[in-house]
């Protein structure tokens, strides 16, 4: 294996990237630092983006290389919302009210009717 040139050293890496699938990979990169950028202001929690290469020879004997490349978001999600249940032994199930509680005798009032206009009297 041959070392790169002592003057000039191996191509730029922002070269490759720009070149690679005609820019595509370039642009997916800044698309997905935007969004998880985005994301991360949203939430306050941390995201993260990958850029994982492939290289392979084209060729057995040749000095051609397949490159492919994946760029992978995670952009950080929202926390969500929790309910509280209880849990009811007896039934082993989750309830929204106390199963240990004891209810109360609650009875639904009727509304009174419309009241009737009445007279006021001045002084």
């Amino acid at each position: 294996m041959t070392e790169p040139n002592i003057n000039t050293g191996p191509e730029p890496f922002s070269r490759w990237l720009f070149a690679q699938r005609d820019g595509r990979a370039h642009a997916e990169l800044t698309a997905a630092l935007a969004e998880v950028s985005q994301a991360v202001m949203d939430t306050g929690r941390a995201g993260e983006i990958t850029l994982k290469i492939r290289i392979a020879k084209a060729t057995p004997t040749g000095h051609q290389l397949f490159v492919a490349d994946q760029v992978t978001a995670k952009p950080p999600r929202p926390e969500r919302e929790q309910s509280l249940f209880f849990f009811d032994e007896e039934n082993w199930s989750l309830s929204r009210s106390d199963p240990r509680q004891t209810a109360l005798p609650l009875q639904e009032v009727p509304r009174p009717g419309p009241l009737e206009p009445r007279h006021i009297h001045q002084a």
